[in-house]
């Protein structure tokens, strides 16, 4: 199974919000919890945009081959 570079870190940052006593500090990892979700959501319409686009084959193939379109 697949996870995307997201997902692990929201796991590690979920992993260590648990462990974590102090308020300020648990505040600081909700909010890049939070953040994360954010560009999750723009990384996904911007590859949704780059899907639909009409790109040369090459560029295409090098996208692909970076990781941003599948």
């Amino acid at each position: 199974m697949s996870h995307s570079v997201p997902d692990v870190i929201e796991t590690i940052l979920e992993s260590v919000e648990d462990d974590v006593a102090d308020p300020d500090l648990r505040y600081k990892i909700r909010t890049a919890r939070q953040l994360l979700v954010l560009v999750d959501e723009q990384h996904t319409v911007a590859k949704g945009a780059l899907e639909e686009s009409g790109l040369e084959e090459d560029t295409r193939e090098r996208l692909e081959q970076l990781g941003y379109l599948e």
